[in-house]
């Protein structure tokens, strides 16, 4: 994921966290996940369009 948002893996981690506390999302859960992936395959089809 960090390569395909071009930042540092700590960076991503930071970021993952920060968006656990503001939303309560839980990277445990196989949903949030999947939301995550989504979205970057949707970042990177519209980046590519």
């Amino acid at each position: 994921c960090a390569d395909e948002l071009q930042i540092h893996v700590s960076t991503l981690r930071y970021r993952l966290d920060r968006l656990k506390e503001l939303f309560q999302i839980d990277w445990e859960e196989p949903e949030a996940r999947f939301g995550l992936e989504l979205a970057l395959r949707l970042r990177s089809y519209i980046k590519s369009s």
